[in-house]
C-alpha cells in the first residue's frame, strides 16, 4: 500500500528544492566568473526582494506538492481522476522551464540592482548566463522528481491525451543546456572585458569574434548527440524491439548484445529470462500433450466403463425382471398346488361320499328297475288316453268349422241390416229438408198455409224420431257386428288350439311310444349301470389310496415351492440394490466423463495459446 505521508514529503521537498536553488546558483556562477564580489553576493541574496522571491517560489512549490498528492490519492479512488493524474506528472518539464522564465525575469533584475551595473549589454549577458544555469538545474531536477513519481502511478493507464517526454528528448535537451552553458561562459567573459573596456560591437561581429567556442558548440552537440544515439539510444531501442517481440509470443534467443554497459547486462538478463521462459514453455507444452493425451485415454476408458456399467445394469434389470416374472409364476405355482392339495383333499372326501354314492346308487337302480315295469304300465294306459284325446279333438274342430260358418253369415246379415239403416237414415234427412221447405211455403202462405205448417211441423219431427232411432239401430248394429268379428276370432283360436291339442296328442302317443320303447331299453341298462356300479365301487377304492399319496406329494411340492419364493425374493433384493449401486456408479462416470471433457477442452485451449508462441 502506497504511504501517501512520504510520498507528500520526497514531491514537495523535490519541488522547493527545484524553485529555490536557482537563483543560489546564478548569484554563485556570477560570483565565481568575476563579476561580482562576495560582498555583492551577500547583498543579492539577503535583498528585500530575493527574500520575497523566495518566499513566494516556497509557497507555490508547497501549494503544487499538495495539489500533486490530492491528484495523485484520487485517482485510486475514480477513474476520472486518473489522466489527470498521469498528465500532471508527466508534465513536470514544461513546468520546471516556465519557472526558470520566472527565475529568470526576478533574479536578473536582483542581480543587476545588487551590483549597480548600469550597461545594457551587461545585463543582457547576465540574463543568458542565468537562462544557462536555470534550465540546467530545473531540467535534471523535473525529470528527477518524474522518475519518483511514475512507480507511483503504474496502476493507472496512460491515454494519448497524456504528455511524456522520449528519454533521449530528456537527455538531448540536458546536453544542449549543458554545451550552450558551456559555450555562453566563455562568450559571457568575452563579452564582460568588452564592456570593461568599453568596446562596443553589433551582433555578427560579437559572434565573429566568438566563432571558435561557436564551432565548439556545434561539434560538441553533434558529438554528445552521436554518443547518446549510440551507447544509450540504440541499446534501449533494441530492447524495446526485443520486448515489442516477445510480446508477440516470439521467445526465440536473439544474437549476444553487442555492449557491455549497463543496458547490454540489462538486455543479457532480459534473453536470459526470455530462455528460461522458453524452456518452462516447451516442457509445460510437452506435459500439456501428454495431458491432452491422457485426457483422450481417460474419456475413452470412461465411454468403455459407462458402456459396460449400461450393458450391466441393462442385464441386472433383465435379470430383474425375469426374477420379478419367476416371482409371480412362483406365487402362482405355490397358490395352484395348494389349490391342488385342497383339491385332492376334497377329492379324497369326495371319493368316500362317492363310495357311499355308489353303494346307495346300487339300490337306487335295484329299485328303478323295479319302476320301470311300473311305469310301462303306466305308459300303456296313457297311450289309450292320447288315442281318445285324438278323437275328441277331431270332432270338436268339425264343430268349431260349422260355428265359423255360422258367425261368417252373421257377420253378413250385420253389414245388410247396417246398409238398410243408412238407407233409413238418408230418407229421414230428406224428409225432415222437405219438412223445413214445407214449413216456409206455409209461412208464405200466411193463414191459408197454417194447417199445412202444422203437418210439415209433424213431418218434421217424425223425421228427427226416424234419424235418432236411426242411429240407435246404427251402433247396435255396429256392437253386434263387433261382436260378431270378435266371435270369429274367438272361433279361430279356438281352431287353432284344437288343432295344436291334435297336433299334441299326436305328439304325446308318439313320446308314449317312445317312452314305452325308452324304458324297455333302460331296463336293460339298468341291468347294466348296476354291474358298473359295482366297478366303480373297486376303482374308487384304488383312487382313494391314489389321492393320499398325492396328497403327500403335493405338501412336498408346496414346501419347496416356498423355499424357492424366499430365494427369489432374496435374489430381488439383490438385484435391487445392485442396479441403484449401478446407478450411483453411472453417474459418477457421467461426472468424470464431464469434467474429462471439460478438462479436455480446457487442455484444447491451452495448447491452441501454446501455439501461438515461438520457442527457440
Amino acid at each position: 500500500m502506497t504511504d501517501y505521508s512520504s510520498l507528500r514529503r520526497k514531491i514537495i521537498g523535490r519541488i522547493v528544492f527545484a524553485f529555490l536553488t536557482p537563483p543560489f546558483i546564478a548569484v554563485l556562477t556570477a560570483f565565481f566568473a568575476g563579476f561580482i564580489q562576495w560582498p555583492d553576493a551577500i547583498a543579492v541574496l539577503s535583498s528585500p526582494v530575493a527574500v520575497l522571491q523566495l518566499a513566494l517560489m516556497t509557497g507555490i512549490a508547497l501549494i503544487l506538492g499538495m495539489v500533486l498528492v490530492s491528484v495523485l490519492q484520487k485517482s485510486r479512488e475514480h477513474e476520472k481522476h486518473q489522466t489527470a493524474a498521469i498528465s500532471a506528472l508527466k508534465g513536470f518539464i514544461p513546468l520546471f522551464l516556465l519557472i526558470s522564465l520566472i527565475h529568470l525575469l526576478t533574479g536578473g533584475m536582483v542581480f543587476i540592482h545588487a551590483a549597480g551595473i548600469e550597461s545594457q549589454l551587461m545585463g543582457t549577458a547576465i540574463r543568458i548566463i542565468l537562462l544557462a544555469q536555470i534550465g540546467l538545474i530545473s531540467l535534471p531536477a523535473g525529470a528527477m522528481i518524474d522518475t519518483i513519481l511514475i512507480p507511483y502511478a503504474t496502476h493507472l493507464p496512460l491515454d494519448r491525451k497524456s504528455f511524456s517526454v522520449p528519454l533521449k528528448a530528456k537527455l538531448a535537451l540536458i546536453i544542449s543546456f549543458v554545451s550552450v552553458s558551456a559555450y555562453l561562459y566563455p562568450m559571457g567573459l568575452r563579452i564582460g572585458d568588452q564592456a570593461m573596456a568599453g568596446i562596443e560591437m553589433g551582433v555578427f561581429d560579437l559572434l565573429g569574434s566568438n566563432i571558435v567556442p561557436l564551432v565548439n558548440l556545434v561539434l560538441g552537440l553533434a558529438l554528445s548527440l552521436s554518443v547518446l544515439n549510440s551507447a544509450i539510444t540504440k541499446p534501449i531501442i533494441a530492447l524495446t524491439q526485443r520486448i515489442h517481440v516477445a510480446k508477440n509470443h516470439d521467445y526465440r534467443m536473439a544474437d549476444n548484445p553487442i555492449f557491455r554497459d549497463e543496458l547490454g547486462l540489462a538486455e543479457n538478463e532480459f534473453n536470459e529470462l526470455m530462455r528460461t521462459i522458453s524452456d518452462n514453455m516447451s516442457s509445460s507444452k510437452v506435459f500439456l500433450h501428454e495431458l491432452e493425451n491422457s485426457s483422450h485415454s481417460l474419456t475413452s476408458m470412461v465411454n468403455e466403463i459407462t458402456a459396460s456399467v449400461v450393458q450391466i445394469t441393462a442385464s441386472i434389470q433383465s435379470i430383474d425382471h425375469q426374477m420379478t416374472d419367476q416371482s409371480a409364476h412362483v406365487t402362482e405355482t405355490s397358490a395352484a398346488v395348494e389349490q391342488i392339495a385342497k383339491n385332492v383333499e376334497s377329492l379324497s372326501a369326495n371319493i368316500d361320499l362317492q363310495v357311499e354314492n355308489v353303494s346307495e346308487s346300487s339300490t337306487a337302480v335295484e329299485e328303478m328297475i323295479a319302476n320301470i315295469s311300473s311305469i310301462s304300465k303306466i305308459s300303456s294306459d296313457a297311450k289309450d288316453l292320447s288315442n281318445d284325446l285324438e278323437t275328441t279333438s277331431r270332432n270338436g274342430l268339425d264343430q268349431i268349422s260349422d260355428l265359423r260358418q255360422t258367425m261368417d253369415r252373421i257377420a253378413a246379415n250385420s253389414e245388410s241390416l247396417q246398409e238398410a239403416n243408412k238407407l233409413i237414415s238418408d230418407v229421414a234427412g230428406q224428409t225432415n229438408l222437405l219438412a223445413m221447405n214445407a214449413a216456409i211455403e206455409a209461412a208464405h202462405a200466411g193463414d191459408s198455409g197454417r194447417g199445412f205448417s202444422v203437418v210439415a211441423d209433424e213431418i218434421r219431427k217424425l223425421a228427427e224420431t226416424s234419424a235418432e232411432q236411426s242411429k240407435t239401430i246404427s251402433n247396435n248394429l255396429k256392437a253386434e257386428a263387433d261382436s260378431v268379428n270378435t266371435g270369429v276370432l274367438q272361433t279361430e283360436s279356438a281352431e287353432h288350439a284344437l288343432v295344436d291339442i291334435s297336433a299334441a296328442g299326436k305328439k304325446v302317443l308318439s313320446i308314449v311310444d317312445s317312452i314305452e320303447t325308452a324304458l324297455h331299453e333302460q331296463s336293460s341298462g339298468s341291468k347294466v349301470i348296476l354291474q358298473s356300479l359295482n366297478s366303480v365301487d373297486e376303482i374308487s377304492t384304488q383312487v382313494r389310496s391314489g389321492a393320499a399319496e398325492m396328497k403327500s406329494g403335493a405338501g412336498e411340492i408346496v414346501t419347496s415351492i416356498r423355499s424357492l419364493s424366499d430365494i427369489s425374493e432374496r435374489i430381488t433384493l439383490s438385484t435391487g440394490e445392485m442396479s441403484e449401486a449401478l446407478k450411483e456408479i453411472q453417474q459418477a462416470m457421467q461426472d468424470i466423463q464431464e469434467q474429462a471433457n471439460s478438462n479436455n477442452e480446457e487442455v484444447q485451449i491451452l495448447s491452441r495459446e501454446y501455439d501461438k508462441y515461438t520457442l527457440s
